[in-house]
């Protein structure tokens, strides 16, 4: 029996064929000279600050986060769900403290 064979046998190179270019194109035609341009007008605001503009859009988000927030607390019964009778900010005061407290415990455990 005779063995399927595995790799292909090589192939003697093939001449290339010189490349041949295009003739080069015409020159386009010369466009009269552009007037320059008058200066830009420039802002009310002569100081640009970058990222400004990413910082607003997270501040504002933050600012409508909070006043959702704000209004399920006291337009949803969550605050009898949760069952504290504090007013929001008191709630998101404590709740502030609780969270300060467990990172210094969590800090403060790793230094032993």
């Amino acid at each position: 029996q005779q063995q399927p064979q595995r790799y292909a046998t090589p192939q003697p190179p093939q001449p290339q064929q010189p490349q041949r270019y295009a003739p080069p194109a015409p020159p386009e035609p010369q466009r009269p000279a552009r007037e320059p341009r008058a200066p830009r007008q420039r802002g009310a605001n002569p100081m640009k600050i970058p990222g400004l503009g990413c910082l607003k859009g997270c501040l504002f988000t933050i600012v409508i986060l909070v006043v959702v927030s704000w209004l399920v607390w006291e337009l949803t019964p969550l605050q009898d769900w949760i069952g504290t009778g504090k007013g929001y900010w008191d709630q998101l005061t404590d709740w502030a403290g609780k969270v300060g407290g467990w990172i210094n415990d969590l800090g403060g455990s790793s230094g032993n």
